[in-house]
């Protein structure tokens, strides 16, 4: 969050931001932790069936129509993330917070035929049995002896960030915005891939701001500007019996984890924005231990930590005013996705130093904003009239 963090205090505006992708992670075995192998698994072993099962060994209630339209595809994380979502809410997770992929009904022969998949399109990039330096051959022999990989959820992604015109403007003269910074390109819940993001946009922006620094040559700096922004940051240093900054950020992670999680409530975003508050009142006088100047990751924290609460505080304010569910924004208490009263967007800007929260419609350019209401995010891709594709 720090490019939305920094562009939300220079004036720009934020929007989106209850919108958060996760997406399958390991929990157990505990080397393996906070690895992304059972997404691709399913991504790359698309014969490679599994039943995810509770603490009890009872299968999760994932009905086969919507397995079919989302396993192996981009669709799967909400889908992952919705039901995971509801059986922890119904207390049965296991003894890590996740739940069992069971790879048992499997053979032997197409285990190794998907396998062989994997790694002809992963050695080309990867060590063999390895993923970005991570072994997966003790997973691999997990799967071949009918062994249960314990797998939780992970934050992958923000569909939210900086608002951004069709030129990568953000309001504020000269700053431009693109790929995950930026917000509005995959609406509630991104099925595509992020590149086409990443690469359409920073060609866009990159364009549009060399032309912009031509035609507007700096004639000079604002020395009071950086003097203050210096100020500000190695005041850290200075601060002395506040939450040290490890603690603060952990803290932030907490509150989320508990209120701003995959499934909400209105009283559990209250209290998580009550306590991000409060945080927010705490960096202001983080400690660190280290006063090292050099390559100091704890100095490097503490100032990240101060865009983190920034994106955390904009996110629940607009998932609290969302009374609906809508793609990665999910709601016990508002399970429905209702166009009719919130096809809007909650668009958030630094006001003095206090975040105020506005809203507006999407802008309409050449399809039609949809009408009604759907059961639950989950009723709403079904519908056969969205034409969803793989």
């Amino acid at each position: 969050g720090d490019g939305p963090g920094m562009a939300y205090r220079a004036g720009a505006k934020l929007t989106d931001m209850e919108f958060i992708l996760s997406f399958p992670t390991a929990v157990f075995p505990v080397q393996m932790k906070g690895s992304i192998f059972p997404y691709i698994f399913e991504y790359n072993m698309r014969n490679l069936k599994y039943v995810i099962r509770d603490k009890n060994g009872d299968p999760l209630p994932m009905p086969e129509e919507v397995l079919k339209i989302s396993r192996g595809g981009k669709l799967s994380k909400l889908v992952t993330s919705y039901y995971f979502g509801m059986a922890a809410d119904q207390g049965l997770a296991g003894p890590h917070g996740g739940f069992f992929y069971d790879y048992s009904e499997n053979s032997k022969e197409t285990k190794d035929a998907e396998f062989a998949v994997l790694y002809n399109r992963f050695d080309r990039w990867h060590k063999h049995g390895h993923y970005k330096g991570e072994s997966i051959l003790e997973v691999q022999q997990m799967i071949y002896d009918n062994k249960q990989l314990e797998v939780g959820i992970g934050a992958e992604y923000c569909m939210g960030g900086i608002q951004v015109d069709e030129k990568m403007r953000t309001g504020i003269e000269g700053l431009y915005a693109a790929g995950e910074a930026g917000s509005g390109v995959f609406g509630a819940n991104r099925v595509g891939d992020g590149l086409v993001e990443m690469m359409c946009q920073g060609y866009r922006a990159g364009i549009e701001a060399a032309g912009y620094a031509k035609a507007n040559p700096v004639s000079s700096v604002d020395e009071a500007q950086a003097d203050a922004l210096l100020d500000k940051m190695y005041s850290v240093f200075d601060h002395e019996d506040g939450m040290p900054a490890l603690e603060l950020f952990k803290a932030v992670q907490s509150a989320c984890d508990e209120g701003f999680g995959l499934i909400r409530t209105g009283e559990k975003l209250n209290i998580a924005l009550e306590k991000i508050l409060s945080l927010k009142e705490a960096w202001k006088n983080v400690t660190i231990s280290s006063k090292s100047k050099a390559y100091n990751l704890e100095w490097i924290g503490a100032l990240q930590t101060e865009n983190l609460i920034t994106c955390c505080e904009a996110g629940i304010r607009a998932a609290i005013l969302r009374k609906e569910s809508r793609g990665a924004h999910m709601r016990k208490d508002y399970p429905q996705v209702d166009h009719d009263h919130y096809m809007v967007k909650y668009v958030h800007f630094n006001d003095n130093g206090t975040m105020t929260t506005e809203t507006r419609k999407p802008i309409v350019t050449k399809m039609a904003l949809p009408e009604g209401q759907k059961e639950s995010v989950i009723q709403y891709f079904l519908d056969p009239e969205l034409h969803y594709k793989r």
